[in-house]
């Protein structure tokens, strides 16, 4: 995402971002469990920020399940409008994420890539053991693609059913074919503008 400083003083950037320093933005490229830490400190650091959004950059081949639910719940608990940005790619985990950006707030670089499929397990063990973990993935599967309906403002089973009907293999999307699904609003990279204005007051 492009960050764009505007002011009607002569001053160099170096300057102006000693005024206002850049805005924060939320960088997603693996989801694994160490990565939940930073996404909450740059999210907590947006919100709290006068920035009027909280931008989430995406570029990622996705990862653990559980990293990603924890992500969507902090974008649940935002205050401000969550702003979703496929940079590069935004792919299994990485689409889900990019799901969780407000209404009107998706958008995804001309060039990205994006990835649906279902959940990829590896299970070992007991026969009971294998049982639960497979009902536990059937159910993680179910839930994924329910974010991917609710968010998306289509009704429940479509995602899955778009899915089903590629054969339950990756489903790879271009921004315009994500466009038309709903799942981004936006093909492009979208710019956070900081507005800064200098005046002069004579007290006599």
């Amino acid at each position: 995402m492009r960050i764009q400083y505007t002011t009607n003083a002569r001053a160099e950037r170096e300057a102006l971002e000693k005024l206002a320093p850049p805005p924060a933005v939320v960088w997603v490229n693996e989801f694994k469990s160490e990565a939940v830490k930073p996404f909450l400190e740059q999210f907590n650091r947006a919100v709290e920020s006068l920035q009027p959004v909280v931008p989430v950059l995406i570029d990622s081949y996705g990862g653990e399940i559980d990293t990603l639910m924890a992500m969507v719940d902090i974008c649940r608990s935002s205050p401000k409008p969550i702003a979703t940005v496929v940079m590069g790619k935004a792919m299994s985990a990485g689409a889900i994420l990019l799901s969780c950006g407000w209404h009107g707030y998706r958008y995804a670089a001309p060039n990205s890539r994006i990835m649906i499929h279902d959940c990829l397990t590896v299970t070992f063990g007991k026969a009971g053991e294998i049982i639960a973990d497979a009902d536990e993935v059937k159910r993680l599967n179910a839930l994924l693609y329910q974010i991917l309906d609710e968010n998306c403002q289509k009704p429940p089973g479509y995602f899955v059913e778009q899915v089903h009907q590629r054969g339950h293999a990756d489903w790879y999307l271009t921004p315009e074919q994500a466009l038309a699904h709903n799942l981004v609003h936006h093909v492009k990279i979208p710019t956070l503008q900081v507005n800064l204005s200098t005046t002069y007051e004579f007290l006599g």
